[in-house]
């Protein structure tokens, strides 16, 4: 409806005049229709129209109506409220509509709701807005702050704004030599926002200001826990020789991680059903049908070992057509689809949903830049960038500020979702769309939960930020949602290997083989478990994982899902397969409260990302999603067989359990009985025959028709890297396959040994790469 709105706006003038005849109707679909042309048609009518919804339509579209009002308008805060005076979301639009007209009237508006409960965050938020877009209005915020006397509510909100621009407040009080120096600044050190001053210390060459500074701050700094520990982490050394405070070198891992791994006897259960126990049920048949164990009796369960994994593989691969199969028929969709949607349709107010690209990094100063370019250059009508500092200890906060010319602002961080804490907050009125948030320590999972605090759009995605994007990924992703007739919950694209192309700023100049034999394999494996496994899973509503490379989600199915799974939320569960967890728990919930939700998948939608190119990092990186699987599988594994999760429950659980939790011992033991049967002699070539056409033969087709679909009516590779990949698609099956499972099996032992965390990802970075095409 709201999209029919959209494109019903789009007429102006001429849906105007029907306005007389349908402005006594109640039909939401069309009040909203009129809402929407007030974005591009703001006549008086109009305006009048919308003041009649405030005071007589149903809440939804009041509350539409109202923001149209004050966004289109410049109608006064309070002057529409009518019957909704209460209603904190009409409450949080008016102070939204006060902090767009500057003044210090509008300053003594919003002060009076700093001790509203629900809506005092907001207020705050617009304060530092304002008075950072309008840094003459400082003096009259202090002066409010030093009348405050001994509201604390007042102070606290009024020092929190005052902590946006600090370096100022601390400049002045310097230079006025303010008595109650010591005391304003103490009171906005302590609301945990203010690192601009450590920045700020750290900087400096001037070494009388750092005097002066550190002899104001010191006695808060030494006496408070929280800035004691912040200074003693991230302050250089003369200025902790200023402040007598000894250095505390920072420990890099993340800290204890809660019920990362699922209780062990279950993981052994699990492992000796498809190990211990078949053999040892043969040998029990054996003894009670022949009355006797020989040599025979093994030789004879490894053929019917053999001839078991031969069909274990056939069904596998069965799968694997059927879904590209199905992967086919929705590529050949998606793309009909897409030509008939025009750049015109796509960016019509309010086609397609808001976004919040939010992007974790830690230790990416190598990348930083590089992405966060990429990121902002992406085609989309109404998107922001916000990335989250994970307290990285090496340059890349600073890579940040510098390159962009970020200054500390007063950006609302709502706390929807309990996260470590936020440190600050970064923007610049040349780049309005990107947003900084730099926090404490925490992990993937706690900073992403961040990003959605700090999100004010629709919908987030979550991209890490050492992947780059194409231009049209982010546009390809949500237009998918116009032809949806059930609300999407979550979309997924393509994710493919940066390693070989050449990129400039962000940019693929040029798509290229890897020159790498592991990264080669890894492009292959890739483009077969995307553009034909997820694909088909989305195909048939049963897709369980999109990657946290490339991910859009609803923000409010999220935020009711208690966000990404961490130690300091609802669960108090922290997991390394937080992607795909969270798509479980938000499909979950939706089929708990008897509601369809939609997981869509886009395979026109690419993000580039580097592989690993050593098997040491290989290793780590395969560990970790293994373990991940295993964590989420056995922690959802409620739903498994159950009807009521719908095919969810009844066919992707039941996959996963067979195929993705078991196959790696049951893989390994094939291969194992093969190898050893044939240098032995003890098994019989037909069975070995079998085992080979079912895996190898089928496997490779699977491959190569991903690679064409990957191109269908897009050329990607050049001819040359076609050909390539068909021949890697045919030797993969002579030892990556196997290292692949391997390591798989590896992660077993991980989880027995209770290893957690996420291990080091080692990254060359993106500029100037070259390409092998």
């Amino acid at each position: 409806g709201r999209r029919v709105a959209a494109l019903l706006g789009q007429l102006g003038f001429d849906l105007l005049q029907f306005l007389p005849t349908m402005r006594e109707r109640s039909e939401s679909e069309v009040q909203r229709v009129f809402i929407a042309l007030a974005a591009r048609t703001p006549t008086a009518e109009l305006q009048a129209y919308l003041r009649h919804l405030v005071g007589s339509a149903e809440r939804g579209v009041a509350r539409d109506a109202y923001r149209a009002l004050v966004t289109h308008f410049r109608s006064p805060a309070g002057e529409d409220l009518g019957r909704f005076r209460d209603d904190p979301v009409f409450r949080r639009l008016a102070i939204e509509a006060i902090g767009k007209r500057p003044s210090e009237q509008s300053i003594d508006e919003l002060i009076s709701f700093l001790s509203d409960d629900p809506i005092g965050e907001t207020a705050v938020a617009t304060l530092s807005e304002m008075v950072t877009r309008n840094p003459w209005l400082l003096p009259v915020v202090i002066e409010r702050y030093r009348a405050a006397g001994n509201a604390p509510a007042l102070r606290t909100g009024l020092a929190r704004t005052l902590a946006s621009r600090v370096e100022y407040v601390v400049t002045v009080a310097l230079r006025e030599q303010w008595q109650d120096a010591e005391a304003l600044v103490g009171d906005i050190l302590r609301t945990r926002q203010a690192n601009g001053i450590l920045l700020l210390l750290n900087r400096t060459t001037d070494h009388a200001q750092r005097d002066s500074i550190t002899a104001l701050i010191g006695e808060t700094v030494r006496t408070d826990p929280w800035l004691h520990s912040e200074y003693a982490l991230h302050a250089d050394d003369e200025v902790l020789a200023e402040l007598g405070i000894d250095r505390v070198v920072l420990d890099h891992q993340r800290g204890s991680r809660k019920a990362e791994n699922p209780r062990r006897r279950i993981v052994v259960v699990a492992l000796a059903s498809v190990t211990v126990l078949p053999l040892a049920g043969y040998l029990a048949w054996a003894w009670f049908v022949r009355g006797e164990i020989s040599g025979g009796t093994f030789i004879s369960y490894l053929s019917g070992f053999l001839w078991a994994f031969a069909g274990y593989a056939f069904v596998l691969n069965t799968i694997y057509l059927t879904l590209l199969l199905i992967a086919v028929a929705c590529v050949i969709r998606q793309q009909r689809a897409a030509e008939l949607r025009t750049h015109s349709l796509l960016f019509a107010p309010r086609m397609l949903p808001s976004i919040s690209i939010i992007a974790p990094a830690y230790n990416e100063q190598e990348t930083i830049v590089e992405s966060v370019t990429a990121l902002l250059n992406l085609n989309y009508p109404d998107f922001e960038v916000i990335v989250v500092n994970d307290g990285s200890p090496d340059d890349t906060l600073h890579r940040l500020v510098e390159h962009f010319e970020l200054e500390r602002t007063g950006r609302e961080i709502t706390p929807h979702l309990a996260t470590k804490t936020v440190r600050g907050v970064y923007g610049s009125s040349r780049l309005p769309g990107l947003i900084v948030v730099d926090k404490s320590n925490g992990g993937k999972a706690d900073s992403l939960n961040v990003g959605i605090n700090a999100s004010q759009k629709e919908y987030f995605a979550a991209i890490d930020a050492d992947s780059l994007l194409e231009p049209d990924a982010l546009l390809e992703l949500a237009a998918g949602m116009i032809d949806s007739e059930h609300p999407v919950v979550a979309a997924g694209g393509n994710i493919l290997p940066v390693n070989g192309c050449r990129v400039e700023m962000g940019v693929i100049e040029q798509v290229g083989l890897p020159r790498n034999r592991l990264a080669r394999f890894q492009m292959v494996e890739y483009i077969r478990s995307f553009m034909s496994g997820r694909t088909g899973w989305a195909g048939i509503d049963s897709l369980l994982i999109i990657s946290g490379a490339f991910g859009l989600f609803r923000v409010k199915e999220v935020v009711a899902a208690h966000g990404y799974l961490t130690g300091s939320e609802q669960y108090e569960k922290d997991t390394v397969a937080e992607d795909m967890e969270l798509v479980v728990r938000v499909r979950r919930n939706r089929y708990d409260r008897g509601e369809r939700g939609v997981v869509q998948y886009a395979a026109n939608a690419n993000c580039w990302t580097e592989v690993p190119e050593t098997v040491r990092v290989f290793t780590a990186q395969r560990d970790r999603w293994q373990r991940g699987l295993i964590d989420i599988l056995l922690f959802h594994a409620h739903m498994a067989f159950r009807r009521r999760y719908g095919r969810v429950g009844l066919i992707a659980l039941p996959y996963y359990y067979l195929f993705e939790l078991l196959g790696p011992w049951i893989e390994v033991q094939g291969y194992l009985v093969l190898l050893l049967g044939l240098s032995a002699g003890v098994v019989s070539q037909e069975a070995a025959i079998a085992a080979a056409v079912a895996s190898i033969p089928l496997g490779m087709l699977v491959s190569m028709v991903s690679v064409q679909l990957v191109e269908y009516r897009r050329r990607v590779f050049t001819v040359g890297g076609r050909l390539a990949m068909v021949w890697i698609s045919l030797v993969e099956n002579l030892g990556y396959r196997q290292l692949a499972s391997a390591v798989r099996l590896r992660a077993y032992l991980s989880v027995l040994r209770g290893t957690t965390g996420w291990g080091v990802m080692r990254r060359r970075g993106f500029s100037k790469k070259e390409s092998k095409t």
